[in-house]
Formats: C-alpha cells, sequence, structure tokens
C-alpha cells in the first residue's frame, strides 16, 4: 500500500490588511484618478479593480464606476450626491 498524503484545509488570506495586494489595488486606484479614501476603499472591497479600468477607459466617470462594480451585498459607501431642484419644483 502507498502512503497518502493529507490535504491541508488551511484558509490562505490572499486580501490580507495592508498585504501587497491591497497595496496595490490602492496604488492602482490613486493611478486612475481616485483620491486616497476613495481608493482605499475600493482597494478593500471586492470590486474587481480591473472593471473599474474598464469603463473609465470606456468615458465612465470614477464614482459612477465604483458604484457599478460594487459588490450588491457590500454596504454603499457615502457619497455626497447634490439634486438640484428641477424647474417644477418651483411651480407654486
Amino acid at each position: 500500500m502507498t502512503e497518502t498524503n493529507a490535504i491541508s484545509t488551511d484558509t490562505v488570506i490572499i486580501r490580507a490588511p495592508d498585504g501587497e495586494e491591497i497595496r496595490w489595488r490602492t496604488q492602482r486606484m490613486i493611478s486612475l484618478g481616485a483620491d486616497p479614501e476613495l481608493a482605499a476603499t475600493i482597494a478593500n472591497s471586492r470590486a474587481d479593480v480591473h472593471d473599474i479600468e474598464r469603463l473609465l477607459k470606456a468615458g465612465c466617470p470614477l464614482d459612477v464606476a465604483w458604484t457599478i462594480t460594487q459588490p450588491a451585498n457590500d454596504p454603499q459607501a457615502p457619497q455626497d450626491i447634490m439634486v438640484e431642484p428641477s424647474p417644477a419644483d418651483d411651480v407654486d
């Protein structure tokens, strides 16, 4: 009978806090125009940085690209949204 090796079930953490991948994702987002705070938020999310890059190259604004690629079950990042009143709102 031959000897078999047990398969390890240890979890490998790929996206460790302050790990290489997070640093790369943060720097990549900054190079694409994100401010450091947004870059860190995106880097720590499950959003695909390459999808964001493709959207930006297609002319999509960064905030819209982030909204599109943000995973549905991740909490929304707070955003300052200014809504301008429409002319219909001024009707008395």
